[in-house]
């Protein structure tokens, strides 16, 4: 929501100095509702979605909004061209997994998270801080496709740290 989104902003730039992200990705668009929300706080939005319906769905109610960019596709495919073509600090929502008839995997993982983290940390410009959020904390650890998946989990992958925090279903 609005406030969240505030919020983040608001302590990244009380902990980073001259912490002012320009762009945010998002993996897993769903229908566009979180996509339109981080357009309002960003010049420019990514936003990767795998089901063609919802794809175009969130493309259709999005269409009046012109700093986001729509991309069809696997996430873990399209993530790396992405991430390298970013300069300047950036915002990742991660939250592209199967949930239910309405969605999609790519066939080799349900909850590709670590990888997308991965390609991130290996493809962003390193001397830009980000900010992470990973949605979806009460499913870490709770399914077999969710198995190993934790705060520590995701925590001990990303270096250099300033703050952490879980609040509502987030990990930030």
């Amino acid at each position: 929501n609005e406030e969240e989104v505030k919020y983040i902003l608001q302590l990244a730039s009380t902990l980073i100095p001259n912490f002012v992200p320009d762009t945010a990705v998002e993996t897993g668009t769903y229908k566009g509702v979180s996509t339109r929300l981080l357009a309002r706080f960003f010049k420019h939005v990514h936003t990767l979605e795998l089901n063609m319906l919802l794809y175009s769905e969130a493309v259709v109610s999005g269409s009046d909004v012109k700093n986001i960019t729509y991309h069809h596709g696997d996430s873990v495919k399209l993530l790396p061209d992405i991430v390298k073509a970013i300069t300047g600090s950036t915002l990742y929502f991660i939250d592209a997994h199967g949930s239910g008839a309405d969605s999609s995997w790519n066939g080799v993982e349900n909850v590709p998270l670590f990888t997308e983290l991965n390609i991130i940390l290996q493809n962003r410009d390193s001397s830009c801080p980000v900010i992470f959020i990973f949605d979806d904390v009460r499913l870490f650890d709770a399914f077999s496709d969710w198995k190993g998946i934790t705060v520590e989990s995701i925590k001990s992958r990303i270096p250099n740290i300033v703050s952490d925090f879980v609040k509502d279903d987030r990990y930030y």
